[in-house]
């Protein structure tokens, strides 16, 4: 396989996101996994808790426990067993606020964790939280106790950060255990005999690190390359995949549409124009053709869209009738909302405001090719219209703190995909505000602020029945296209795509909420 990312911040609960996850499905597992269809199936768990099952209770004051119950043949990669203590391990560390790692949206909601025997798990939590059973690798990690456990107890926080073992020691529970690693070049997964779905059908894989899109397209028209999983190509370049490699029969390319592509509004500094004012975001929306965008940056594999939900999305049609703004291209209701905002047209064509200020916005992204493209193509509206633009790149090669912390200090907007998944839409909660503190770790890159949203938020979560809570995503959704917290260009594949060869057979669509193509790593078959 080859990939542009290597997992260098670690695998398990140091890796996520696109290109992450794959190496987190290939060398780890979690208690749950999903099929391609979006069926939660269970992985080390024996079983899936369910309310009808009875393991998994709902509590008058509202507190609830979930009892799982593991399969006693997992074992970690040297050998040995996996048992429930491992899991309370993984969770201590992931909640303990001196070590780095991201504690998720559901990890702040556990009151108790622990282990009544080898093969049972007890979770006890707060209050209701709709996804309580389920936990890909890194929701309800296991870490091995008998590798870190005495580190751990030694009380040197440092040590656990720097610990070998989140990288080139990295011991799991998945199909593969972790072979050679030489840095920047390539890593080896080598097939675990004793993994408990069954020994993988390949004996070796090798993951072939390509930072440069162009190099990695011209193997894999060489036929060197097997397989190209998430993280790898841009939307951008996933036209001429279709045209110039499956097209000529040499395989399959798949494109997952998972959300959009979503222009976060920094609103941090409450002097900002657009900060102070929604008018002023409104018309900055207005000032852009964005159907024309996305057949222009697309090449028509895209469409606009005014939401993250799709329009085959059953929130799409509650959202609908709860009366979703749109904001379409409309240069003179752009200019008359500037107006009404205290911005004008100067002799220039810019605007300015009554003390002669003029209007600046910055344009953030990464600086991938096609990010640059689009951030550049969204500038040009913008400049048209008067509103005197600048682009920032991030570099994507900046350490991981580093890189966040330019996620959350824009000086305008900030592109970035916006998955469409209940649990994704906390980039828009209070508490998701990084902070130098928080090692810049938050969601919500724009400091966005709404306490309804944040109520709505928080009981959407803990809503057991599907139909109250697409009710809820879609009123926190209206709350956030009123407020022109971001803006959607278009609906979007981003990163999201696996491209295999003729002969490989396994890799193919995977589920919007588990964006990775390892999933089923060990089925997966080659001539």
């Amino acid at each position: 396989m080859v990939a542009s990312r290597e997992p260098r911040t670690g695998i398990g609960l140091g890796a996520g996101g696109i290109g992450g996850l794959e190496h987190n499905f290939t060398f780890h597992a979690g208690l749950t996994v999903y099929d391609a269809q979006g069926n939660l199936l269970p992985a080390v768990a024996a079983k899936v808790p369910t309310v009808e099952d009875g393991d998994w209770q709902v509590f008058p004051d509202g507190r609830m426990q979930v009892t799982w119950k593991l399969r006693p043949d997992a074992k970690w990669h040297d050998g040995a067993p996996a048992t429930a203590s491992d899991f309370v391990f993984g969770m201590q560390i992931l909640r303990d606020r001196d070590l780095p790692f991201r504690q998720n949206r559901a990890a702040s909601l556990i009151s108790d964790i622990r282990a009544p025997d080898p093969h049972t798990l007890v979770v006890d939590w707060m209050e209701p939280y709709a996804y309580a059973n389920v936990s890909a690798p890194i929701d309800t990690p296991a870490v091995p106790e008998h590798i870190l456990g005495d580190l751990y107890s030694a009380g040197d926080k440092q040590a656990i950060t720097n610990s070998l073992y989140w990288s080139q020691q990295f011991v799991g529970l998945g199909p593969y255990k972790l072979g050679d690693w030489v840095l920047g070049s390539h890593l080896e997964a080598i097939a675990f005999d004793d993994y408990f779905l069954g020994r993988p059908k390949i004996d070796k894989l090798v993951f072939m690190y390509v930072g440069d899109a162009n190099v990695l397209y011209a193997n894999l028209l060489s036929g060197a390359v097997d397989v190209v999983p998430f993280g790898s190509f841009q939307a951008d370049q996933f036209p001429e995949l279709k045209r110039n490699w499956e097209g000529t029969g040499a395989g399959t390319a798949i494109a997952v549409f998972s959300g959009t592509r979503n222009y976060r509004f920094q609103l941090r500094d409450p002097t900002a124009a657009w900060a102070r004012d929604v008018r002023v975001r409104r018309a900055l929306v207005q000032m852009l053709d964005r159907p024309t965008l996305a057949e222009g940056l697309t090449e028509g594999f895209e469409s606009a869209a005014d939401t993250v939900v799709s329009p085959d999305d059953p929130v799409y049609a509650l959202l609908r009738q709860r009366g979703l703004p749109t904001y379409p291209f409309d240069l003179a209701q752009a200019q008359r909302l500037m107006a009404d905002a205290g911005w004008t047209k100067g002799s220039d064509g810019n605007y300015v405001s009554a003390t002669g200020t003029p209007f600046t916005v910055e344009v953030r992204s990464t600086d991938f090719v096609a990010d640059l493209k689009e951030s550049g193509a969204v500038a040009g509206y913008w400049r048209a219209a008067g509103a005197n633009p600048t682009i920032f790149a991030i570099p994507n090669a900046s350490a991981g703190t580093l890189k966040n912390q330019m996620k959350h200090s824009s000086n305008g907007v900030l592109a970035a995909p916006l998955r469409d998944t209940h649990t994704d839409l906390e980039g828009f909660v209070t508490s998701q505000i990084g902070t130098e503190a928080s090692h810049w770790s938050g969601n919500n890159w724009g400091g966005y602020s709404n306490p309804t949203f944040d109520r709505l938020y928080d009981q959407s979560l803990s809503t057991l029945d599907v139909s109250t809570r697409e009710g809820l995503i879609a009123d926190m959704l209206k709350i956030e296209a009123d407020d022109v917290a971001s803006f959607d260009l278009f609906y979007d594949m981003a990163q999201q795509t696996v491209i295999f060869r003729k002969g490989i057979r396994g890799p193919g669509p995977v589920a919007n909420m588990q964006l990775a193509t390892a999933w089923n790593i060990h089925t997966w078959e080659m001539n």
